[in-house]
């Protein structure tokens, strides 16, 4: 009986453990941080408009060019320069709210701006050419 109940418990283990990870495959988290360090060189350097070309092609059938360096603009104007950025989270996953099923990898920064600390989330994807790009970006 303990064998029986021991071998049910590992089954379950072996099921159940790997969709408890969202952890990305190293190699799609690679990709992910090289897109997102490429995106925030550019609103850094102030080039709103190119960040938003080179995102994800579901961020421009949600946002307008127009809308999104406005935003931007006005993040930048109001939080100041960036002092330090630190990565603290990765997940992966299939589906994202309000977006069609695919893959989409958020990473989470504990940035510390000139005027406050913030939590910055940036959603990638891999778009339809199997680049990752930038597909949102959210601050808390």
């Amino acid at each position: 009986m303990r064998i029986h109940l021991f071998l049910v418990f590992i089954v379950i283990l072996i099921i159940v453990l790997p969709m408890l990870n969202k952890r990305p495959p190293e190699e799609k988290a690679d990709e992910a941080k090289k897109a997102a360090a490429e995106f925030f060189t550019l609103i850094e350097a102030g080039e709103f408009e190119k960040s938003w070309e080179r995102s994800a092609s579901l961020l421009k059938t949600k946002v307008s060019k127009t809308e999104w360096t406005e935003k931007l603009a006005g993040i930048q104007k109001h939080a100041g320069k960036v002092e330090n950025r630190e990565q603290d989270k990765m997940i992966f996953e299939r589906s994202a709210k309000d977006s069609p099923d695919g893959e989409y990898i958020l990473i989470t920064y504990k940035t510390k701006f000139e005027k406050g600390a913030v939590e910055e989330t940036l959603t990638t994807m891999l778009d339809k050419d199997q680049t990752w790009r930038v597909a949102g970006y959210f601050l808390k």
